[in-house]
């Protein structure tokens, strides 16, 4: 029996020498499936402003009295109204959930084409539906990069009298 720790097969610490250690190779995964939303979500929060803005006197009709409503003066009437006088309220629902189902179907390709690994020298990403990007941002510094690091200014000045 030797004297390696359990679980590190080749190593040497007890003969002096430095221990031999495997780089840990991962494979190439998936970005979490709500990564899409979260890149998006601005675009998401401006079109809901702006349906709610657009909305504003049925959404003030649901939670206040029409006492209230009233005195805030006459209703505009909005896009709902519309609609519905010019017959076209089916059509709107239908081109509504065409383009809910395309930005969708747009976030899942996103999400399925967006891949990542880490490996002991870096970290990669690879996304792109049409045109591919592959990203890598090494872990370790350059040497160059080490000894610019260590030439900086001092933490702290003389003080000028």
């Amino acid at each position: 029996m030797s004297n390696d720790p359990v679980g590190m097969p080749g190593s040497n610490l007890g003969s002096g020498t430095s221990p031999t250690v495997q780089p840990i190779e991962l494979e190439w995964r998936r970005m979490h499936p709500f990564s899409p939303l979260l890149r998006g979500g601005l675009f998401l929060i401006v079109i809901a402003g702006i349906i709610l803005t657009n909305l504003r006197d049925r959404v003030f009709e649901l939670f206040f009295d029409k006492d209230v409503v009233d005195a805030m003066g006459p209703n505009e009437g909005d896009l709902i109204d519309y609609l519905a006088t010019q017959k076209l309220l089916i059509w709107a629902l239908v081109a509504v959930f065409v383009v809910i189902a395309a930005i969708v179907g747009i976030s899942w390709l996103s999400w399925r084409f967006s891949t990542f690994r880490i490996t002991a020298d870096a970290v990669e990403s690879k996304r792109g539906v049409l045109f591919r990007q592959h990203r890598r941002a090494p872990l370790r510094a350059d040497s160059e990069r080490e000894s610019a690091a260590f030439a900086a200014r001092p933490c702290h000045r003389a003080h000028r009298s």
